[in-house]
């Protein structure tokens, strides 16, 4: 079962928590060109880390609070080609399949977190 991670605000918590993830072109995929509906996710932490430090971390206000999650996702699940960091996700990803790593990955160094406040930009 591969192991993915995906970025959001961590207001989109209690949705996503509840409905899990649903492939779309949000806000950052539309200012993107993007054409399909997708999932965004991260093949590792590395993936994570260096997006947040580059583009990742300037699409997002400094103050908002940006969420990590684990996704779990079975071998049957449709994958798109990404970049070589990315992988799109083309159906839904259920509520049970998310544990949220981090609630704010900006915000976490203290605690023990690779990223920390130098993470975002």
């Amino acid at each position: 079962m591969p192991t993915l991670y995906h970025i959001t605000p961590a207001a989109n918590l209690p949705s996503i928590l509840d409905l899990g993830l649903e492939p779309q072109i949000g806000p950052r995929s539309a200012s993107a060109g993007e054409r399909v509906a997708a999932v965004y996710c991260f093949t590792d932490l590395a993936a994570v880390e260096d997006a947040l430090t580059n583009w990742l971390g300037g699409c997002f206000d400094e103050e908002e609070a940006l969420a990590l999650l684990r996704i779990d996702v079975g071998n049957d699940v449709r994958l798109g080609a990404g970049a070589g960091y990315e992988v799109m996700v083309l159906a839904p990803i259920p509520a049970r399949a998310l544990a949220v790593l981090s609630e704010d990955v900006c915000e976490d160094e203290g605690q023990g977190s690779r990223f920390g406040a130098t993470c975002c930009p």
